[in-house]
């Protein structure tokens, strides 16, 4: 096995599992999922599907399409939890899994020439975080995304780049090359959106804390009658002898 394929299968094992921390977070952790972007699930899963076709009419490796055939689990499951923990009704989610699962199929009967579906699922791929990157920029915290989501997105970015370029797959390494910015926008918008809270809860109590500090002046009460200070007399002058 070659460096080439180990790079492949280290890809593939990050594809599929990039979105399975996003699955524990939500049961285990925020019981929500109301941070998650429907519209992200759906072009990611369709460009999943796209570079699955892709793959199979380009005669790439084993690891490509068995990644991509594992990665669609994950964001099937996370359509069902936006139902189960989220505010998406049964029936626009059945219409999201139908999306992601016949887009491809459709594609794949249209009988597209491969550089042309290549080039769609570049941009699939490339425009999936869109949908997500404008849900956070709406809401006020981000404590639903995991971070271990992101880095293996990251990863996952990194290691197709690189056998991308391996194999002088042009489609491939610039998908990767295009995806990143848009990965680099959403984690500093997380990012931001979990220091925000912090530091205007430090905000607030520093203030209580200032104004706690000073002591409250004694004024006195009208049962208690103020006493004149008392002022130095002038001097008294000498009587002439």
């Amino acid at each position: 096995m070659s460096v080439t394929d180990l790079v492949g299968y280290a890809a593939g094992v990050s594809t599929a599992a990039s979105l399975v921390p996003q699955i524990f977070r939500i049961i285990r952790t925020t019981r929500s999922a109301g941070q998650l972007s429907s519209a992200f699930l759906v072009v990611q899963g369709v460009a999943i599907g796209l570079w699955l076709v892709y793959g199979l009419r380009f005669g790439q490796a084993q690891a490509f399409q068995y990644a991509q055939i594992a990665a669609i689990g994950p964001v099937l499951i996370l359509v069902y939890l936006t139902v189960r923990f989220g505010t998406r009704s049964p029936g626009k989610a059945m219409s999201d899994m139908a999306a992601i699962l016949g887009l491809p199929a459709a594609v794949q009967v249209a009988g597209l020439p491969t550089g042309q579906l290549g080039w769609i699922a570049v941009t699939a791929t490339a425009t999936a975080l869109v949908p997500q990157v404008i849900r956070l920029r709406s809401l006020a915290s981000s404590d639903e995304i995991s971070g271990y989501f992101m880095a293996l997105f990251g990863a996952r970015l990194s290691l197709w780049f690189i056998y991308g370029v391996s194999l002088g797959n042009t489609i491939l390494w610039v998908s990767q090359l295009v995806t990143a910015p848009a990965l680099l926008y959403f984690v500093l918008l997380v990012a931001r959106r979990r220091g925000l809270p912090v530091s205007r809860t430090r905000r607030r109590v520093g203030a209580g804390q200032g104004r706690s500090r000073r002591a409250p002046r004694a004024r006195p009460t009208s049962s208690e009658p103020s006493v004149p200070s008392a002022r130095p007399r002038p001097a008294e002058r000498a009587a002439p002898r």
